[in-house]
């Protein structure tokens, strides 16, 4: 006796469905670090929102992508999926502001102060003086660095990198 459940069955009980100019948030547990939901379908792990515009629009032609007007990425309401190539889906990216590079205008990207002895000041700011190189050693083996040195790192006034002056 087969007691496969069909595909679209399987797929809808992952959300629940609300109206139009909701979203349907996908709720599975696999999922990519930008946010995107994974989905078992026809053998293989695929994108929850391109099986979504397959399962209620239809095909997905080669060499197009299936972009999110709402930007949410676990999104699969098909009101809110629309098909475009990679250069569009990066244009509208850039235009909303959500990528890597700034909005033409804005100034360029801020950054805040250094906080030695964290792992972003060793890795994004590239600062290697001794207390950033234990912290990421630390992060590296498991541990956290004790109470009291954490307490006393956030207390030193520590110089600003890039600033011409050594960190």
């Amino acid at each position: 006796m087969d007691k496969k459940i069909p595909l679209r069955k399987r797929f809808e009980s992952k959300f629940t469905r609300g109206s139009d100019e909701e979203c349907w948030v996908f709720k599975a547990k696999h999922s990519r670090r930008s946010g995107h939901k994974d989905f078992w379908a026809n053998g293989r792990m695929r994108l929850a929102h391109r099986v979504a515009y397959e399962l209620f629009v239809g095909p997905v032609p080669d060499g197009l992508c299936v972009c999110h007007s709402c930007d949410n990425p676990p999104c699969v309401n098909p009101a809110h999926l629309f098909l475009g190539t990679v250069a569009d889906n990066n244009a509208d990216r850039d235009a909303k502001g959500r990528g890597k590079v700034p909005p033409p205008g804005s100034g360029g990207r801020k950054r805040g102060p250094t906080r030695h002895g964290t792992l972003t000041a060793y890795v994004k700011h590239k600062c290697r003086c001794a207390v950033c190189r234990r912290a990421n050693s630390e992060y590296r083996n498991g541990r956290k660095l004790p109470k009291a040195q954490r307490d006393w790192l956030s207390k030193v006034d520590w110089p600003q990198l890039g600033a011409g002056v050594a960190a």
